[in-house]
């Protein structure tokens, strides 16, 4: 058996600088060839990450500024909202008031025109009431006059009269 020692232990040199050569063409091959494509890939890719992330900040800086416009119109559509039925209400109550006072006013000349009237016919029934004691004293002078009394007996009768009239 004879086994070469000292060639199992050290390669050989001329195969070590084949590789060394194909190993350096094969790196400069790929830097010449790839090497520039892959960095300028790599560049724009990282390039288009930056541009995504910064219209990501910018889209959520102008949805938070949508948000807080939102807000801030929905808070004043509330007060507005709040200033209108406020009005409403105020208007309501007015026109509530004038409704009422109105209807006082109605009732009011309602209730005068009635008592108006009822004075009137008080005052035609006195007149009426009135014109029938004439008349009933003027029937009963020409009764007495007929019946050609005294006048104390006169008197008397038409006192008897009037007693009875009034008592009626």
């Amino acid at each position: 058996m004879n086994v070469d020692v000292q060639g199992a232990l050290f390669p050989n040199v001329l195969t070590m600088l084949t590789q060394l050569l194909s190993t350096l063409i094969i790196f400069l091959a790929v830097k010449k060839f790839l090497w520039k494509p892959v960095k300028n890939i790599l560049a724009k890719r990282s390039e288009k990450m930056k541009e995504s992330l910064d219209n990501a900040f910018k889209q959520n800086e102008e949805a938070t500024k949508n948000l807080e416009d939102s807000r801030k119109e929905l808070n004043e559509a509330k007060a507005s909202s709040k200033e209108i039925i406020d009005a409403a209400r105020i208007e309501a109550t007015n026109l509530k008031n004038e409704i009422v006072a109105d209807a006082k006013k109605q009732a009011q000349a309602k209730l005068d025109s009635a008592e108006s009237k009822i004075e009137q016919r008080k005052s035609e029934v006195r007149d009426e009431l009135h014109d029938e004691m004439v008349n009933v004293a003027l029937a009963a002078v020409s009764k007495l006059l007929e019946d050609k009394a005294t006048s104390s007996d006169d008197e008397k009768a038409l006192d008897k009269y009037i007693k009875e009239v009034n008592g009626k």
